[in-house]
């Protein structure tokens, strides 16, 4: 649940709610009240909240929430602190939290990230928790691109739902989130062992990991292994997590953040050892896979664990 101070920002082909949000434990209705008449079969899954908002805000303390949720981080950058750990969320991707864990929302880039969540709680809620945290110890899930619109549809279709009337329609707003959370088991499925070794996708990108800069022709891969460049890109998509692209791009980031940690090389000699022309769009790219930009970063002290 999330109580928000909301204004308008209105731009020409942009309108949208921008929320400075602190999430709190309201009183909510009892469980009794969200039963569908003589028919109880949703019964076991309590819906509490469902929204979307534009956030620019970091919640300056931990809280912690009675009840379960997923999270969709659409677009733009967000460190969650949650039981324990530290994960750096680029959208898309999405997340989980179970009830009653202290957690934090922090925005070190400054900059509006599109957030989607589903409070909720319940046996029916426990399993759906416990199964993702099974499946994906990582405690997240990047989205591929062509599964994005199918996810924003689903939460976007509960939060109508949830608005129109939240007890006429509970029945509806579980069944969208039973094919959510089935479409999330889809893209977590792992691929068949035989496809992993006979592409090589893992070896190729660790050898991206340890020379991001070396140049690579992956049309030219994926012809040698008789498979389309498209098809080629979505099998790294899925195995390793992120778009080929963005994974080359974050590679070369975080040697560059290697350098500058080094305390050796000055910011421009790093954008010109990276290969960036110059040192604006060096900054431009490290802010948008850090958070920071060059300075920034090497002016902060080490992140709290």
């Amino acid at each position: 649940m999330h109580k928000s101070v909301n204004f308008l920002l209105d731009i020409p082909f942009f309108r949208a709610k921008i929320s400075f949000m602190v999430r709190f434990s309201p009183e909510w209705p009892p469980a009794e009240e969200w039963k569908m008449g003589k028919i109880d079969y949703y019964s076991d899954l309590d819906v509490f909240d469902v929204s979307r908002k534009l956030m620019l805000s970091t919640a300056d303390r931990m809280i912690v929430v009675p009840t379960s949720s997923l999270e969709f981080i659409l677009s733009g950058s967000v460190v969650l602190k949650s039981g324990g750990r530290r994960l750096l969320l680029h959208g898309p991707v999405v997340t989980w939290i179970p009830g009653n864990t202290p957690l934090r929302f922090i925005n070190q880039a400054g900059e509006l990230y599109d957030h989607l969540w589903i409070d909720f709680s319940g046996p029916r809620a426990d399993r759906i928790i416990d199964s993702l945290s099974r499946g994906i110890p990582e405690g997240y899930l990047p989205v591929p691109d062509d599964s994005v619109r199918p996810l924003a549809d689903y939460f976007m279709s509960m939060i109508n739902d949830f608005r129109a009337d939240r007890e006429l329609y509970h029945g509806r707003i579980v069944n969208t989130l039973e094919n959510l959370v089935w479409t999330l088991c889809q893209l977590a499925e792992p691929l068949p062992a035989a496809v992993r070794d006979d592409y090589r996708i893992r070896a190729l990108a660790k050898e991206i990991e340890l020379n991001p800069f070396t140049p690579r022709n992956f049309r030219r891969i994926a012809a040698g292994h008789g498979i389309s460049y498209v098809h080629f890109r979505r099998l790294f998509r899925m195995i390793v997590g992120m778009p080929l692209t963005d994974y080359v791009n974050r590679q070369a980031i975080q040697y560059a953040a290697n350098l500058l940690g080094s305390g050796d090389t000055r910011i421009k000699e790093v954008a010109l050892t990276c290969g960036f022309k110059d040192l604006s769009s060096f900054s431009r790219s490290f802010k948008k896979y850090t958070g920071k930009s060059p300075r920034d970063y090497l002016s902060a002290p080490p992140p709290d664990h």
